[in-house]
């Protein structure tokens, strides 16, 4: 099971530089007693973990982006659909073409699968009843907008899904850097306490490197 980060993601960088500065201050009496290559490791991970964050945020707006384009391509098939399906329904031609073409589904501009589904249905209905659809006063070009509209909705659909698989790529690598900096900082603190056990300054100053927990809200007493 991994490992789970116990620090604000705020307090990583600013704690993890500020251990690494104390700890190559006083190298000569810590590392002794430090992993080999820890210091060197901890400068790595908390580049990675400045570099993360940032690909994160990023991340995060490619894929508000990306979901900005699915909902607009989504209601404008679901718009268009809807007219071509009115049309149906106008030229009165009973409840059988209503089923050919589809009518009886219910898409949700808020659910891509069921605008696919019902644009899938309509454009079926209008392949095998070609004269159903001129006697809806429906077009070739009226039944080419929409599948191109489907083809734009399933493009948006595909490059979101996409950008959101890749917005949790940065986000596990800077929490993967996040626990070896907390447990970096923890080696580099014990070292401190155990070389200077003799100087209670500077073993407080080693100390004073782990975060504050964050306060938490009591509940109001019942009255």
């Amino acid at each position: 099971m991994a490992a789970t980060p116990k620090w604000a993601p705020g307090d990583v960088s600013r704690v993890g530089r500020g251990a690494l500065e104390l700890a190559n201050k006083h190298k000569a009496s810590i590392e002794p007693r430090l992993s080999a290559g820890l210091l060197d490791g901890l400068k790595a991970d908390l580049d990675t973990f400045d570099g993360k964050q940032s690909a994160a945020t990023v991340a995060r707006e490619s894929l508000r982006e990306a979901t900005r384009g699915q909902d607009s391509a989504a209601d404008t098939a679901n718009a268009r659909l809807a007219l071509a399906r009115g049309a149906i329904v106008r030229a009165n031609l009973g409840p059988q073409a209503r089923a050919a073409f589809g009518l009886s589904l219910r898409p949700n501009p808020g659910k891509i699968s069921s605008v696919l589904a019902a644009l899938d249905a309509f454009d079926a209905g209008a392949t095998r009843h070609p004269d159903l659809v001129r006697s809806a006063g429906l077009l070739t070009a009226d039944l080419e907008k929409l599948r191109q509209l489907r083809a734009t909705l399933a493009a948006s659909d595909a490059t979101q899904e996409a950008t959101k698989l890749n917005r949790k790529l940065p986000v596990i690598d800077r929490k993967q850097a996040q626990v070896r900096i907390e447990r970096a900082v923890d080696a580099i603190i014990n070292a401190g306490v155990l070389a200077f056990a003799d100087d209670p300054a500077a073993v407080a100053l080693f100390r004073a490197l782990v975060p504050a927990r964050p306060a938490t809200k009591k509940k109001n007493s019942p009255t």
